[in-house]
């Protein structure tokens, strides 16, 4: 494998960078979930150059906050795309995992 940031490695950041800035906007009983991300993946950066990622709300739903972002590394614009979080109850979201992971036999 190539010694560069792997696209895998890119989209948690993306999501983290997102997750961080809706962080201060939501109740004490609330967390945000990924749930979709349409992302470009356009210049290699080699494992240990800092990057940074600038995102911005395009979009607010009752439920759902929509970013645009933009990734960069200091000499290229590594990325640009969408992201969007949905904000639900901690509560009832780890009630749901639970239960699935009790029917799954986990």
């Amino acid at each position: 494998m190539p010694k560069v940031l792997a696209t895998a490695a890119l989209v948690t950041f993306i999501e983290a960078a997102c997750a961080e800035t809706l962080a201060a906007h939501l109740e004490s009983d609330e967390v945000s979930l990924g749930t979709v991300i349409d992302v470009t993946h356009s210049a290699p950066t080699p494992v240990g150059a800092t990057i940074r990622a600038e995102v911005e709300v395009v979009k607010v739903e009752p439920r759902s906050v929509s970013f645009s972002v933009t990734v960069l590394d200091g000499e290229d614009v590594i990325s640009v795309g969408t992201h969007t979080r949905r904000v639900v109850s901690r509560h009832r979201f780890d009630q749901k995992v639970d239960a699935k992971r009790e029917r799954l036999g986990l």
